[in-house]
């Protein structure tokens, strides 16, 4: 995406319907982070949502862009500030069609990042 027309669209929207599924799936598989690779321009987008983030380095110029490693931390808090700010239903958008896995499987006591 033309990084001047990226708020433009309804895009928007289905970024944040993408990213709160993400934050849905991490929280019900008990993680407590996520790390994450993005354009340095999301970061303070994801701050406005509530979002704790911790820069795992500096940004770094790939392809014209710059990009920046990040740990978010996974909250219930999270999940309903990016459905707040974008509009989102608190229903869950989330389709399991197989018997539940865990991500971690036998350990959901276990965080996926330390």
């Amino acid at each position: 995406m033309v990084p001047e027309r990226r708020e433009e669209h309804s895009g928007a929207k289905i970024r944040a319907t993408v990213v709160a599924s993400m934050l849905e799936y991490a929280l019900h598989e008990g993680l407590s982070a996520i790390s994450v690779l993005m354009n340095a321009f999301w970061l303070p987008k994801f701050q406005e949502c509530g979002y704790r983030t911790r820069p795992l380095g500096l940004p770094d110029m790939h392809d014209g862009e710059w990009l920046i490693a990040v740990m978010i931390d996974v909250k219930p808090e999270a999940l309903a500030g990016i459905r707040a700010a974008r509009g989102l239903s608190a229903q869950s958008v989330l389709v399991h069609r197989d018997p539940y896995r865990p991500f971690i499987p036998g350990r959901r006591d276990v965080p996926a990042v330390a």
